[in-house]
């Protein structure tokens, strides 16, 4: 008698994500020497590529497609839609085309590829990483999910779910607790909000969709920086073949402010939440109200990095009361481009009000007496070793390359130049601007007693 028992199924795993046989062809409108290398050329679809070589990373090809606008044009009740966590898992459980999640992962078995999308406050765009052989693969990916982006219910409820059966412990955490502090606090207005019950409710996979269409809308006025291992009279034919394809679409937009970035004036916000390790939670967050410059982005570095040195002794080392404190700093540009310093750190209650009038002493410190001669020394050489450490780096170059198209602005010759002109002088103003801008909000989170 035959046996019941059938062999199993081969499943037929497609080898590519479609037929280039099929794509419509694009031509070049323009070409020009660029920036820092590169070579730039126009599309007649309207996207520009921009190449920039490098061969110090072997093997490596790094691209950013982007597009100004980001959330910036969305509207106040879509942003529930890409609220961050319920995009990143729609990304995570999603497929591209006709092709589902479980496919595409098969797809790329032994390929080495990640492209993702991205919705940030001023640009979306996709992202891609790959190797040399896997570059088609890599922008076969690019292409669909700018033209045939997949919206499957059942994909995008699995991520829904997931975060609506972890959210009720998740809002239980400190670190949940603080996180949304943050956000009710340094923010004031309805596009700035944190994940929720509210929030899940008013999102869905439709508006998800409509936010998607509204940014990823066609070629017209993206920009494309590729830097990686390449000669790029060789990858370049393959480029324009699949982002040459993509349809022109609508006329390109402008990012916009719409009021939602940093409060003005000073707050303090203090509260206490159950804990099973007690511990206080403290972040001074410094708003300043100046515009970009490259010499005020390394001055906010040098600062940052002074009182990194200066916390690790007062706070950490003479008073014990943390494992260590942080001192990050941002200069802006853009929309709402302003400066930034937060100050961050974990102690115990009876040592919090202590630390917390010690990290404001370390700027006084710096805007009355400026820097020692010990730490501006350590501070410029910090700052000089890194300089040719980053230039070996593929992502350094794109992110030089998308400063220089976003905004004009030269971050590697600016960059050593203002490295050169660092002062101490120019740290002590630097301490003083912080310590005078009147945008100071406090953040305290307690154990329940």
């Amino acid at each position: 008698r035959e046996s019941d028992i059938k062999p199993n199924e081969v499943e037929n795993i497609p080898t590519s994500f479609l037929d280039p046989a099929t794509l419509p062809a694009s031509t070049i409108k323009s070409s020009k020497d660029g920036i820092h290398d590169s070579k730039e050329y126009v599309l007649s679809n309207g996207m520009k590529l921009i190449f920039r070589p490098n061969d110090k990373e072997k093997d490596k090809i790094l691209f950013n497609i982007y597009k100004k606008g980001g959330r910036s044009l969305v509207a106040d009740k879509d942003l529930y839609h890409i609220e961050e966590n319920i995009w990143s898992q729609y990304l995570y459980n999603t497929g591209v085309a006709e092709f589902p999640q479980t496919t595409v992962a098969k797809m790329l078995s032994g390929k080495q590829v990640s492209v993702s999308t991205d919705i940030s406050d001023y640009t979306s765009g996709i992202n891609g990483s790959c190797t040399v052989k896997d570059l088609e693969t890599a922008l076969q990916l690019a292409y669909l999910y700018m033209e045939k982006p997949r919206f499957d219910q059942n994909e995008y409820n699995v991520g829904y779910n997931q975060i609506k059966a972890i959210l009720p412990n998740l809002q239980k955490q400190p670190n949940y607790k603080f996180q949304e502090a943050i956000y009710k606090t340094i923010y004031n207005s309805p596009r700035r909000f944190f994940v929720s019950e509210e929030v899940l409710e008013k999102a869905n996979l439709q508006g998800l969709e409509k936010v998607y269409r509204q940014l990823f809308n066609g070629a017209n006025g993206a920009t494309a920086v590729i830097a990686g291992d390449f000669k790029t009279e060789e990858i370049l034919p393959l480029v324009q073949k699949y982002l040459g394809a993509i349809k022109k679409g609508a006329a390109p937009k402008n990012w916009k402010s719409n009021g939602d970035g940093f409060c003005d004036g000073s707050r303090i916000n203090e509260f206490r939440t159950a804990m099973e390790q007690p511990k206080v939670s403290v972040l001074q967050f410094y708003k300043i109200n100046q515009p970009f410059s490259t010499m005020a982005a390394v001055n906010y570095e040098a600062l940052s990095y002074i009182l990194h040195m200066v916390y690790t002794t007062t706070l950490r080392e003479d008073e014990g009361g943390t494992y260590g404190a942080s001192a990050y700093a941002t200069v802006d540009n853009g929309p709402d481009a302003c400066r930034t310093l937060q100050v961050a750190f974990d102690t115990n209650e009876d040592k919090c009000d202590r630390l917390r009038q010690l990290a404001v002493e370390g700027i006084q410190r710096l805007a009355t007496d400026g820097p020692t001669a010990e730490e501006f020394d350590k501070t410029v050489k910090n700052l000089e070793k890194k300089i040719p450490e980053k230039k070996l780096s593929t992502s350094y170059w794109v992110s030089s390359i998308l400063n220089w198209d976003k905004y004009g602005v030269d971050s590697v010759a600016g960059y050593e130049n203002a490295v050169k002109s660092l002062t101490p002088e120019a740290i002590k103003a630097t301490a003083k601007e912080v310590l005078f801008c009147g945008n100071v909000t406090e953040i305290i989170m307690k154990p329940q007693k």
